[in-house]
């Protein structure tokens, strides 16, 4: 099967065996054994990257899954070269304005609202200056040029989270050259986690979780050419008490009719179906990953 989703690293932490998991054809993947290895279409680090995961605390930290800190772009290349690098330059005259309170409200889609830590401005500023370099060669020339930061305000902006798109408080930096402001989330560090992402395409989603059931659509296998072994997708998931993983793995079903032909070729075209996968518990609090463990939107019914 051809890997959609992405890669990172944590330490370990103890699995619990795979749940039942059941696709639109029915059929059941296999337990394994919990002391062995993961079962293909998950990888270990799917898992174990997230074993520090607070899913217990409450409240629950927000996981965000922008990269940090938003922007809508640049007129020119060299202040949007400037924006990677993190290179800002403050030409405000008043002093940067403190949080409003000790802690925000937060409101997630389906959640109740909760109070989070907050940061002021001169907190959100340090923190953009250490964004590291994004999507740079790294042999690439830092830039002279900065991005002019000409107010600081306290507002509020869109962020995607785990649990869906959010208004979220956030810090507000007017820059010049750009089509709207930089915008970074006016939350303490242990008031959200950001989620790595990918250059490409996420997974199709966002899943749907109802009670012990996620329901996501992933990619489909390709018709085979004649004579050649027949796929089909069977759903994986993976549990512990912090995190659920899910993916797929190619089981060959048969052999496609006809003889073989050498001249036959595949359309370049995603195919997608959709998958059901059942849980051992409720999803809850848990983060929802993908096969390597790169958070995926849920919404819960």
């Amino acid at each position: 099967m051809r890997g959609r989703w992405g890669a990172v690293v944590v330490v370990g932490v103890a699995l619990l065996a795979l749940a039942g998991a059941a696709g639109c054809d029915g059929r059941t993947a296999v337990a394994p054994d919990p002391q062995g290895p993961l079962p293909s279409g998950v990888a270990p680090e799917a898992v174990t990257r997230w074993a520090q995961f607070p899913a217990d605390r409450a409240p629950r930290p927000v996981v965000l899954l922008d990269e940090l800190p938003l922007s809508s772009g640049f007129s020119d290349g060299s202040t949007q070269d400037a924006f990677r690098y993190g290179r800002y330059l403050l030409t405000t005259q008043e002093p940067l304005p403190q949080a409003p309170a000790k802690t925000v409200t937060v409101t997630l889609p389906g959640q109740p609202a909760v109070q989070l830590p907050a940061i002021g401005a001169q907190e959100a500023f340090v923190a953009l200056r250490n964004v590291k370099p994004r999507n740079v060669a790294s042999d690439a020339a830092e830039p002279t040029g900065v991005v002019r930061i000409i107010a600081v305000t306290f507002g509020s902006a869109m962020f995607r989270t785990d649990r869906g798109d959010a208004s979220l408080p956030a810090w507000v930096f007017t820059v010049e050259g750009s089509s709207g402001p930089v915008l970074w989330p006016a939350l303490a560090a242990d008031g959200y986690v950001k989620a790595p992402t990918k250059i490409q395409a996420p997974p199709l989603g966002p899943a749907t979780a109802r009670g012990s059931t996620v329901t996501i659509r992933l990619e489909a296998p390709e018709p085979a050419c004649p004579g050649q072994p027949e796929h089909r997708y069977e759903p994986v998931v993976v549990e512990s008490p912090r995190v659920v993983a899910i993916g797929l793995r190619a089981v060959v079903s048969g052999t496609a009719p006809g003889p073989a032909n050498d001249s036959c070729g595949h359309v370049a075209m995603l195919r997608t179906a959709e998958y059901e996968m059942r849980l051992a518990a409720p999803l809850g609090a848990r983060l929802l990953v993908g096969a390597d463990g790169i958070p995926i939107q849920v919404n819960q019914v």
